[in-house]
């Protein structure tokens, strides 16, 4: 005859331990997947000297990721403290003393000190990024990240060999109308062709071509004189 309650028991113990394995197991891939993401951005921070091309797609309700909506390229150079940064059109130039900052969709130019020279304009707390993350789980050559709330619901972040990011596509929460019908946006990301000696001409890092400064007065120059402009220095 069966025990029915020794059975009751083993049963419960069988589903006890899986569900303990099956968390421990999600808890591994979590801190896994945040450790990639961490190693990745440290690595990026600590190239004191690099060029590589960026590639920016838009996806429409994407099945694959073979046919953009719409792309376009840009580039990130770093020279030390010096950053430069083209996506889309828009610009970040950081140097010794400035950040500017120019939006040609909207037509502004920014500008403001560099208060510390190690801040890369881009750069984010690391050690707080796990904060914003839900769920994270293996996929294919990188890991999916799912934020628990906020305009991007999730990314997929696929890494190179030397474990920097190689792309990352960002999935937003809510569909948008783009004038045939509500879709879903999938945003991508592609760097490409890292040079960590890279031919680096004298004035990339220069204001000039934008604006004009004296005693903290600044005013624009060229063709972007009938932009506005957004003055923060102090």
């Amino acid at each position: 005859m069966i025990n029915f309650r020794k059975y009751k028991l083993w049963l419960t113990f069988i589903l006890g331990t899986f569900i303990l394995f099956s968390f421990q197991r999600d808890e591994d891939v979590f801190q896994d997947g945040l450790t990639k993401l961490k190693t990745s951005i440290l690595n990026f921070k600590n190239l004191p000297n690099f060029s590589m091309d960026v590639k920016y797609s838009m996806f429409v309700n994407p099945q694959n990721f073979d046919t953009p909506y719409k792309s376009n390229k840009g580039k990130i150079i770093r020279n030390n403290s010096n950053f430069y940064q083209e996506e889309m059109g828009n610009l970040v130039i950081a140097n010794s003393e400035y950040i500017l900052r120019v939006n040609t969709r909207s037509e502004v130019i920014s500008i403001e000190n560099r208060k510390n020279l190690n801040m890369l304009p881009i750069n984010f707390d690391i050690d707080s990024v796990s904060i914003v993350f839900e769920r994270i789980k293996v996929i294919p050559k990188g890991y999916e990240y799912s934020f628990k709330n906020g305009l991007v619901s999730k990314m997929e972040i696929l890494y190179s060999e030397n474990n920097l990011m190689r792309t990352v596509r960002s999935y937003y929460s809510k569909q948008v109308d783009l004038g045939e019908g509500m879709v879903q946006v999938v945003t991508q990301l592609d760097y490409q062709n890292l040079n960590t000696r890279p031919s680096i001409a004298n004035d990339l890092f220069s204001l000039d071509k934008y604006v004009k400064i004296t005693n903290k007065v600044v005013t624009l120059n060229n063709k972007y004189v009938n932009y506005d402009l957004i003055n923060k220095l102090k």
